[in-house]
This record gives structure tokens, C-alpha cells and sequence, in this order.
């Protein structure tokens, strides 16, 4: 396991607590993949600022894909193809 699920789980925590809400969960397992796989160019301010918004346009206790920017969720699907062509091109 990498590093970004336990950031993950900090700002998740230190959000909630922030905000005085409930905490919230990245369950879908594509949501935890899309966030492990995104290069982070702005470093960990720009997780806890995607977590920011997640968490504020969130319904209910989960944060799911379509609460993503669509930069990070571009650049999943982006990751998704270049390995499908790798794969391709190492048959």
C-alpha cells in the first residue's frame, strides 16, 4: 500500500473533524484507485483540496467518482488506455 490511502484517511479525518460533520469514506474501489494512480502535480495540498471538495459535494457518507475533478478522473481513464496500447504492443 502506497502512501495515498493513509493521506486519504488523515484528511478525510482532519476534514470531518474541521467541519464538525460525519466522516466520510472512498469505498468504490475505482474512487481509491483513480486517487493512487493520479500523478499529484500540486503535492499533497492538491489531495487535501480534491478531499475538500469531495467531501463537500458529497451525498451521504461516500465519496464517489463523480465528485472527482474531472482532471483526475481525465487522467484515470488517460492511465487505463496507455496500458491497454502497452499491453497491446507487448503481445
Amino acid at each position: 500500500m502506497g502512501d495515498i490511502p493513509l493521506l486519504v484517511d488523515y484528511f478525510l479525518d482532519k476534514i470531518s473533524a474541521r467541519e464538525q460533520v460525519e466522516k466520510k469514506h472512498v469505498s468504490p474501489p475505482d474512487v481509491m484507485t483513480c486517487l493512487e494512480n493520479y500523478n499529484w502535480p500540486g503535492n499533497i495540498r492538491e489531495l487535501e483540496n480534491t478531499l475538500i471538495r469531495a467531501v463537500t459535494l458529497s451525498i451521504g457518507s461516500i465519496v464517489e467518482m463523480d465528485v472527482l475533478p474531472k482532471s483526475i478522473t481525465k487522467a484515470q481513464k488517460l492511465n487505463g488506455l496507455i496500458r491497454l496500447v502497452e499491453a497491446k504492443l507487448c503481445q
